[in-house]
């Protein structure tokens, strides 16, 4: 129908363009089948998947989503000259992501620090530096693909991924009635009222980390440290 509209605007001459609709492919029955909603990790099912990763870089990783909430690619993708210090704190900088948002500091919680420390020593560029290079440039695709294989052989399903760890960090940030705002801006997460979202330069420093601060896992097991 739409096509045939078009078709008698062309004849009419009321629109001059070629027909719009040559291009159009149906969609797959993958792209039709409903989204999976994320859900996210508890203590204790985040406790099974460290222990069961017995990559160590791996580990690293998943200990510095839980205690930053950072997405994947942006934790693969920092280097040593994005982590400064302020206030006797370091700080994270995030310098992009997926959208303008995705610019952030995260102060560095206090269970990750010495990691985060002994990073800083070693030269390398990355602080994870065995990231791997897609075509699109992604860097972390092959930890993506042990966190996968790891946790489908948990048993976990389609609804927990590793993305489900910023769920997670999202969820411990409400329950230690941290303000949404100050949470928006750790998290890289949009503000929706105009007040914050569109004239707020964002949440203090101080701000952030005593929220951060706030971020705790009862793990009976140090093994991934």
């Amino acid at each position: 129908a739409a096509r045939d509209y078009i078709g008698w605007l062309r004849r009419k001459g009321y629109l001059n363009i070629e027909d719009t609709f040559d291009a159009v492919k149906l969609p797959t029955e993958r792209q039709l089948s409903p989204q999976v909603d994320r859900e996210s990790f508890s203590d204790g099912e985040l406790e099974r998947i460290l222990e069961a990763t017995k990559q160590k870089e791996l580990s690293v990783l998943i200990l510095f989503a839980m205690y930053t909430g950072c997405r994947i690619e942006e934790l693969v993708s920092l280097k040593l000259g994005d982590i400064h210090s302020k206030k006797q704190r370091y700080i994270i900088n995030i310098i992009e992501g997926k959208n303008e948002n995705s610019i952030r500091s995260i102060p560095v919680h206090k269970e990750i620090e010495p990691i985060l420390v002994e990073r800083l020593t070693t030269g390398e560029t990355y602080i994870f530096p065995h990231g791997s290079n897609n075509a699109n440039g992604t860097r972390s695709d092959a930890y993506s693909k042990q966190f996968g294989r790891i946790k489908t052989k948990l048993g976990f399903g389609k609804e927990k991924v590793f993305h489900s760890i910023r769920k997670t960090v999202a969820t411990k940030l409400e329950q230690a009635k941290v303000t949404e705002g100050v949470a928006a801006d750790i998290l890289g997460h949009n503000k929706e009222t105009m007040t914050y979202g569109l004239y707020s330069s964002g949440s203090a420093l101080e701000a952030k980390i005593d929220a951060i601060d706030l971020i705790h896992y009862d793990l009976l097991s140090d093994s991934a440290m």
